[in-house]
């Protein structure tokens, strides 16, 4: 399917009008069955899609330095969306793709963006992968770790082994409220992976290492419309002290209104932090064609741990068809530790 085409189909499913994109309209347009609490995941069958569901997503964030020091950051996403309306089509089967590859030095951020239907994407429970064209994640035997990453655009490209994390159940086994109205998606992650490979940044390539974390979520719709976005944390604590997860949604003020969070120790058993365990505030903003990033975090948990968190790369905007905010950050105070967020309804 040409690009221009894809484009034409992603504007009449997610209900934008060509003139005004109303660009965050995405977040909560998708809309198929909602998930409901109380229902056991289930392994490896929960890796793999859940197509009655709107909105869906395989997500890796990494932070990693080669041998002389150098730190780089990379993330590599499979987006899947459900029409909001059927097409009869034997060309459509109402599910689309889209894949973003970035990386980033500490100056400078690229992203790539495929968009795809069925069978150019691809996704399986087990053995496990996840593919949009030739952009990679799979198991590298029946057992879902260790996973191998591989994805190439221009003169960039990611080649790495992940293992060793537990797995992690976020909210309520699984079951992540999302607003004080009820939304909410079915969420886990892997967040202390030990990542290890290569990574080529403009046809240069150099031997990396460090920590990775992949969060899996899927949704009838994250959001409704009283909603314009979240900031999303992932924090990998230094000394193996574990990770920490934090997400505030965002009311159309920009105002922080509903938070939850899970802090994670070594061994994966963790602690769900709800709404009044966390106070974020942001302490500085960056302007980025037009739009005002918060780049710097105060955040209290449980009126004791505070730590100050800042962006190592402060123009980490992913500037595809609907732009978002994702870098590495570095987290310093009550503990130490370097991790992701992602910005997104700015």
């Amino acid at each position: 399917m040409r690009f221009g085409s894809i484009i034409c189909l992603l504007i009449y499913l997610i209900g934008c009008q060509p003139a005004n994109l109303q660009k965050y309209k995405y977040l909560y347009q998708f809309r198929g069955e909602q998930v409901k609490p109380g229902q056991a995941l289930n392994f490896p069958t929960d890796h793999g899609e859940h197509i009655k569901q709107g909105l869906e997503w395989w997500y890796l964030t990494a932070n990693l330095t080669d041998e002389s020091g150098q730190t780089f950051g990379a993330q590599w996403t499979l987006f899947r969306v459900l029409s909001k309306k059927p097409i009869d089509s034997i060309w459509w089967n109402n599910q689309l793709y889209i894949g973003h590859f970035a990386l980033e030095t500490n100056n400078e951020h690229v992203a790539f963006e495929y968009f795809a239907r069925a069978q150019q994407a691809y996704v399986q429970n087990n053995p496990f992968q996840a593919r949009i064209n030739n952009w990679v994640l799979q198991s590298k035997s029946s057992s879902f770790l260790p996973l191998s990453l591989k994805a190439q655009a221009k003169d960039m490209a990611i080649d790495l082994e992940l293992k060793d994390s537990p797995r992690v159940l976020h909210g309520e086994n699984g079951y992540s409220q999302k607003t004080p109205e009820g939304q909410a998606s079915y969420y886990y992650s892997y967040p202390l992976l030990k990542a290890k490979g290569q990574l080529t940044w403009r046809n240069k390539t150099y031997q990396v290492k460090g920590m990775a974390w992949f969060d899996r979520e899927w949704s009838g719709g994250l959001l409704n419309p009283k909603y314009r976005g979240w900031d999303w944390f992932s924090i990998q604590k230094e000394n193996n002290q574990g990770a920490l997860m934090i997400f505030c949604m965002r009311n159309m003020e920009q105002q922080y209104k509903f938070c939850r969070g899970t802090d994670i120790k070594a061994d994966g058993t963790s602690t769900s932090l709800k709404n009044s365990a966390i106070d974020l505030h942001p302490l500085k903003t960056v302007s980025i064609e037009g739009r005002d990033y918060p780049i710097k975090w105060d955040l209290v948990i449980n009126h004791t741990t505070e730590i100050e968190i800042d962006a190592v790369n402060q123009n980490s905007l992913n500037n595809l068809f609907l732009p978002y905010w994702e870098g590495r950050i570095e987290a310093k105070g009550s503990f130490q530790g370097q991790g992701y967020v992602e910005l997104t309804g700015y």
